[in-house]
């Protein structure tokens, strides 16, 4: 017995509808089925495992991609984290050569002025 029987004889038994009406509503319920694009499990499987393996790839690149991006970043910040010690080394021995500069001036100073007045 065909599906589409066994839902003439439901209409017509059970639900007391004279044949005609019976075949007219199996008809309706059978054209409103076969437009409606029903999705099978398998289907939807399928297309969700395809969706899934397509949605990793594209993570993969995008990751690839900000991981490169932050290699370079990082390379771009140590060389100028590098010049910045660089200039401090620099600075700090400019600062210590005139402090010893001016120390050395002092204690000149000092010294005159001791052996001027000291005498």
């Amino acid at each position: 017995m065909t599906l589409r029987a066994a839902a003439l004889e439901v209409l017509v038994e059970k639900g007391h509808f004279e044949p005609k009406v019976a075949v007219a509503i199996a008809e309706a319920i059978d054209m409103a089925i076969s437009g409606a694009q029903l999705v099978t499990v398998p289907v939807f499987e399928s297309r969700l495992q395809e969706l899934t393996t397509e949605f990793k790839s594209e993570l993969r690149t995008e990751i690839s991609a900000l991981r490169q991006e932050f290699k370079s970043d990082i390379g771009g910040l140590c060389h100028q984290l590098t010049e910045s010690i660089a200039n401090a080394k620099v600075e700090g021995i400019r600062f210590t050569f005139l402090a010893v500069i001016g120390l050395v001036t002092v204690l000149t100073g000092m010294m005159y002025f001791m052996l001027q007045h000291v005498r």
